[in-house]
C-alpha cells in the first residue's frame, strides 16, 4: 500500500493531455536514452577498436597497407563514442538536469556529423554506390529525426515555458512505473537470450567441453539468472510501484548485475586468451562486453536512489499513480526499435540485390539489417510491421484515444510476421551448436530474436491492463480489460 502521508501533487498544466503524466513521459525517454547511449558508446568502441587492432596486425603479417582505412576507421570510431555519450547525456538530463533541451540539441548535431562522416567514408574509400551508402545513412539518422519531429509536437515540447522551470517536472509516481514496465521487457529479452545462448553451447561438439568451457557456460547460467532477478524486480515494482518496494527490488538487481557483469567480463578474457592468436587485440571486446553488462544496472540504482533521496530531502514530494500507467515509456522503447528496424526494413525492400551493379549495395543492406531475422524473406511485409511499430510508438507516446488499438494491431501484427521471417532460425536452434564458437554476430541475432517476439507480445500485454483515472490510488493491481 501507498504510504498516507505522500500529499498528492498538484493538477497538470492545461498543456498535457488527459493520460499523459506530469513528465509528459521525458522519465520513460531519459531511461531508454541512457540505455542506448551506454550500449552504443561501448559496442562502437569495442567494434571499431577490434577493427583497427586487427587492420594494424594484418600489415605485420606482409598484408597490404590500410593506413588510409584504418585512420578513416579510427575518426568514424572516436565520432560514434562521442555521439552515444551524447545521447546518454541527454537522457541523463532529462532525469536529472536543467538543460534537457540543449542536451538534444548537442546530441542531434553530433549525429549528423557522425552520418556525414560515415557516408563520406563509404563513398571515398570504397566508391560505394547510392545503395551501399543509403542503408547505413538511414539507420543511423533514423532515431535522432524521430526526436526532432516528436519533441516539436505542443505536448512533447523541451519549452521551459510549459513548465515554468528549465528542468522537466517529476512524474507522480517519479517515474517508477515506466521503470517496472522497461525492467519487465527487457528481462524477458535477457532471459530468452540467456536460454537459447545456453542451448546452443550446450549443444556444441565434445571437443570444447574443457574447463574453461564450463566455466563459461555457468557465466552464461548466471546471466540467466541475472535476466530472473530483473524480471522479478520489475514484475513486483509493476504490482506495486511505492518507492520502498521499487528500491528493494531494483537495489538487488543492481548489485548482482554489476557484479555479474564483472564476472562475465573476467571469464570471456579467460576464454579468450587461452585461444592461439588473441591477446591484445581481444581487450576491446572484453571491456565493451562489461560495459555494456553494467549500463543499465547503473542507471536502475540511480533513478532509484535519486528519487528517494529527495523524498527524505523534501518530505513534501508527492507520490501517486501516474496516469499514463507507464505507457509512454513502452511507447518510446517501440518508437525507438521501430525507427531503426523502419530503416533497415526500407531499402532491403526498395533496392535490389544489384542495385550496386558489383552487389555491394546488398551487403551493405544486409550489414545494417537490424532486428530482423532474414532481411530477404517478406522485406515488404517487414517494413509494413516497421511503419505500424513506429505509428504505435507514436500513439503511445502521445497517448491518444486510440493509442490502446494501434498497439494491439502492432502486437498481433508485429508477432505473426515474426515468426514467419526467424521461423528457418527457430527451426534449426537445434543444429546452431554444432561448431559454434563464442561470436559477436551470431550473439546479436539470438538478441535480435528475444527482441523481436518479445517486444510486441509484452506491449500487447501491457497495453490493456485498465488505465487509472488522473488521480492519486491507493495500491496498483494489474487489472485487464
Amino acid at each position: 500500500m501507498m504510504d498516507a502521508p505522500y500529499p498528492p501533487p498538484p493538477p497538470p498544466p492545461a498543456i498535457y493531455g488527459t493520460h499523459l503524466p506530469n513528465d509528459r513521459g521525458m522519465g520513460g525517454l531519459g531511461l531508454i536514452m541512457q540505455l542506448g547511449g551506454g550500449l552504443f558508446a561501448a559496442m562502437t568502441a569495442m567494434m571499431g577498436f577490434t577493427q583497427i587492432l586487427v587492420l594494424s596486425k594484418m600489415r605485420s603479417y606482409g598484408a597490404p597497407s590500410q593506413d588510409g582505412i584504418v585512420l578513416g576507421m579510427l575518426v568514424l570510431t572516436v565520432a560514434g563514442v562521442v555521439r552515444a555519450l551524447l545521447h546518454r547525456a541527454a537522457g541523463v538530463e532529462l532525469l536529472y538536469g536543467n538543460d534537457p533541451a540543449g542536451a538534444i540539441r548537442r546530441y542531434v548535431v553530433a549525429a549528423g556529423v557522425h552520418v556525414a562522416l560515415w557516408v563520406g567514408f563509404l563513398v571515398i574509400k570504397f566508391d560505394a554506390p547510392l545503395a551501399g551508402w543509403l542503408p547505413v545513412a538511414l539507420l543511423f539518422a533514423a532515431w535522432p529525426a524521430a526526436l526532432v519531429i516528436l519533441l516539436a509536437q505542443p505536448s512533447l515540447h523541451l519549452d521551459p515555458g510549459a513548465y515554468g522551470t528549465s528542468t522537466v517536472p517529476r512524474a507522480e509516481d517519479h517515474g517508477f512505473e515506466g521503470l517496472a514496465i522497461l525492467m519487465v521487457i527487457l528481462g524477458l529479452c535477457g532471459t530468452l537470450f540467456g536460454a537459447l545462448m545456453l542451448m546452443v553451447f550446450l549443444d556444441m561438439p565434445g571437443g570444447g567441453k574443457g574447463g574453461l568451457f564450463q566455466l563459461f557456460l555457468l557465466t552464461l547460467a548466471a546471466l540467466v539468472v541475472r535476466s530472473a532477478i530483473h524480471l522479478h524486480a520489475g514484475a513486483t515494482a509493476l504490482s506495486d510501484p511505492t518507492p520502498e518496494r521499487v528500491e528493494v527490488g531494483a537495489n538487488r538487481y543492481a548489485s548482482f548485475g554489476t557484479a555479474s557483469g564483472l564476472a562475465v567480463a573476467g571469464v570471456l578474457m579467460l576464454v579468450i586468451m587461452s585461444e592461439p592468436g588473441s591477446g591484445f587485440a581481444a581487450m576491446p571486446m572484453i571491456i565493451g562486453v562489461a560495459m555494456m553488462l553494467m549500463v543499465w544496472p547503473m542507471a536502475v540504482k540511480r533513478l532509484v536512489q535519486t528519487r528517494r533521496l529527495e523524498q527524505v530531502v523534501d518530505d513534501k514530494v508527492g507520490f501517486a499513480r501516474a496516469p499514463d500507467q507507464g505507457r509512454t515509456a513502452i511507447g518510446w522503447l517501440v518508437l525507438a526499435l521501430g525507427v531503426m528496424a523502419l530503416a533497415s526494413a526500407l531499402p532491403a525492400a526498395l533496392l535490389s540485390p544489384d542495385a550496386a551493379g558489383d552487389g555491394r549495395g546488398n551487403q551493405f543492406t544486409q550489414m545494417v539489417a537490424f532486428q530482423q531475422g532474414d532481411p530477404t524473406r517478406g522485406p515488404w511485409l517487414q517494413l509494413g510491421v516497421a511503419v505500424l511499430q513506429v505509428w504505435a510508438g507514436v500513439e503511445l507516446v502521445m497517448m491518444t484515444e486510440r493509442h490502446r488499438w494501434v498497439a494491439t494491431a502492432y502486437g498481433v501484427a508485429a508477432t505473426l510476421v515474426a515468426l514467419y521471417v526467424t521461423w528457418p532460425m527457430i527451426s534449426h536452434l537445434d543444429n546452431l551448436g554444432r561448431g559454434a564458437g563464442i561470436n559477436p554476430m551470431g550473439n546479436a541475432l539470438f538478441a535480435g530474436l528475444a527482441m523481436t517476439l518479445v517486444i510486441p507480445i509484452a506491449t500487447l500485454a501491457l497495453v490493456h491492463r485498465k488505465l487509472p483515472p488522473p488521480s492519486p490510488t491507493s495500491g496498483i493491481a494489474a487489472v485487464f480489460d
